[in-house]
């Protein structure tokens, strides 16, 4: 079963990252403005591109059907990490589009430490009930 905080854990937060990266490039770099027109599909690319780790775990997790808190976690993990990310790179000098590859590499360590603690989770409230 899908849940609402899944949902927005695994795309919300993508969407939100890329509004924020793109009105700071509009803020900070003008030249590199996207026309008006082409806002909805560059929003969209960018949210496939950025969003990559969490949609592709959302889906291996639907298809596996991992228990919730796992999910949950994972996501979170990986929404974390990619807040952190932004935030650091927003605010260094000089960055390019390289350091999303950065990104996408240590992605898989973030998930992986996310589905670890929601398995612990699971495992805690299973031998607690």
């Amino acid at each position: 079963m899908v849940r609402l905080s899944t949902v927005f854990l695994a795309f919300g937060i993508p969407i939100l990252a890329v509004v924020a990266l793109m009105l700071n490039t509009a803020y900070t770099q003008p030249d590199y403005a996207v026309p008006a027109v082409l806002v909805p599909v560059v929003t969209a690319a960018n949210v496939i591109y950025i969003g990559a780790p969490q949609i592709i775990f959302f889906a291996i997790a639907a298809v596996l059907k991992f228990r919730p808190p796992v999910v949950l976690f994972g996501l979170l993990a990986a929404d974390i990490w990619l807040v952190w990310f932004e935030w650091v790179l927003l605010r260094t000098p000089g960055t390019d589009s390289m350091g999303w590859l950065f990104y996408w590499l240590l992605c898989l360590p973030a998930l992986l430490v996310g589905v670890l603690i929601g398995f612990a989770v699971c495992g805690l409230t299973k031998r607690w009930s």
